[in-house]
């Protein structure tokens, strides 16, 4: 290994590094499964140091068990031949050094009455870690190159080390990552670069903590929804012709229709006897947590409409108060975010998916979960009928009977209900229940 050097001189309390190794070059990652030992002890070591195990700080046990598990560290970092071990023991000093509530700083202020924690110190241990190729340790420098805890900021250089510490198989940088593209100060935010990532995160095996990824999934798609909205916003004051919105035929969407049907089935059916005591129970519902997740990865690039399916299922899931995955979610100080749904169903009838052109356009007239605009949403309707999504018609149908609206129009009532029977069953009893009542009411 050409990265064999060792960290040099302790400092008061924890241990400070060389500075020479690494100038302004990332090195070769080292694949984090060599490290497992090593580690795994450094990691035991490190919550003797910093979690305390419940003994007092001013006790003599307390104060023995930090300087013992110190000592320890310290004699690893400074005297062992192998290098897994030398990189695993600089990370956690590392760590322990950055970390302002570790049981050890405690100790040594009852002790010295002088503070031990330095992000300074602690900034050249983790670069020392680096050096040696340690996944975790890349990781750790990276994050601290980007924030500027420790080092001057680089944030060129410090998305170079998160990125060899994800190829060494440190699958979590996905996640440092992907926030960085999002709400990083030092990058500029850039949602296709967090979403690539959130979907290596996704693909991993393992590594990856699913409360941390899901509140960035959800970050990103908030952060979606607002870039979006900005870059395209709906005007109501005037209502739009139909021929005048975006709009593709159904044809384009039905193999992304039928896989993302099933995915909304999965999220949305009970499961039965679940018991959310019962580890089976349990793991059902994280599985319909995961299927929630992948309705927020773009199987496809940006710009394409076909990304607009999956965005209208996530309206129709939220949407849904019987929906399986709202009844896990739903608490009493968090209830549904229904202005959310209606958001995420705009998006995806803004792209020209029909449905979702349906189902705004039923919004639009009857005012559910936005400012109510009968035109507008006529005009999404057209234009969904447009895209030959021909249940519309029906729909229109109705609108154009009832005087709620203010546009009935029993002759332009009775043409969308010819259209509906022309393409969609005519032997059901909502249509023919329909086509009695406005030939009764002269239609």
């Amino acid at each position: 290994m050409k990265r064999i050097w060792k960290p040099a001189v302790c400092a008061v309390f924890m241990a400070t590094a060389a500075t020479s190794v690494l100038a302004q070059s990332v090195p070769e990652p080292v694949q984090l499964s060599k490290f497992a030992v090593a580690r795994a002890e450094a990691n035991r070591l490190f919550s003797l140091v910093c979690d305390g195990n419940g003994k007092s700080a001013t006790s003599k046990a307390g104060a023995k068990q930090v300087n013992d598990a110190l000592n320890q560290l310290r004699k690893i970092g400074f005297e062992s031949k192998n290098y897994l071990e030398v990189a695993t023991a600089a990370t956690a000093l590392g760590n322990a050094q950055g970390y302002k509530e570790c049981y050890a700083h405690q100790v040594y202020r009852e002790q010295f009455s002088k503070n031990s924690y330095s992000e300074e110190l602690a900034a050249r241990l983790h670069k020392a870690a680096a050096g040696y190729g340690y996944p975790v340790g890349m990781s750790n420098y990276g994050n601290r190159l980007l924030l500027g805890k420790g080092v001057s900021v680089n944030a060129e250089l410090g998305l170079a080390y998160l990125e060899a510490a994800f190829e060494g198989g440190f699958n979590y940088a996905t996640i440092y990552l992907a926030n960085t593209y999002m709400d990083s100060k030092s990058v500029s935010r850039d949602l296709k670069k967090a979403r690539y990532w959130l979907t290596k995160a996704e693909q991993a095996d393992d590594g990856i903590s699913l409360a941390a990824y899901s509140k960035a999934l959800k970050r990103l798609d908030d952060l979606t929804v607002e870039a979006q909205k900005a870059a395209k916003p709906v005007a109501k004051a005037k209502p739009v012709k139909a021929g005048k919105l975006q709009v593709y035929p159904m044809s384009l969407f039905e193999k992304e229709r039928n896989s993302v049907t099933e995915l909304y089935y999965t999220v949305c059916d009970d499961i039965p006897g679940y018991d959310p005591d019962d580890i089976v129970s349990k793991s059902m519902a994280n599985g319909v947590q995961h299927t929630w997740s992948s309705l927020h990865r773009y199987v496809f690039k940006k710009g394409d409409p076909r990304n607009a399916v999956a965005i209208h299922t996530r309206g129709r899931v939220l949407a849904n108060e019987g929906c399986f995955l709202n009844k896990l979610r739903d608490k009493p100080d968090r209830p549904r975010d229904l202005k959310t749904a209606a958001e995420y169903i705009m998006i995806a009838a803004e792209m020209g998916y029909p449905v979702a052109m349906n189902d705004y356009g039923l919004r639009l007239v009857q005012g559910k979960g936005v400012d109510a605009d009968v035109g507008l949403g006529i005009a999404y309707l057209e234009g969904a009928i447009e895209g030959e999504y021909w249940f519309t018609a029906t729909s229109l149908a109705q609108i154009y009977m009832s005087q709620r609206y203010g546009v009935q129009d029993l002759k332009t009532a009775r043409e969308w209900l010819e259209l509906s029977r022309k393409h969609n069953d005519s032997s059901t009893k909502r249509f023919k229940d329909l086509d009695a009542q406005l030939t009764e009411m002269g239609g």
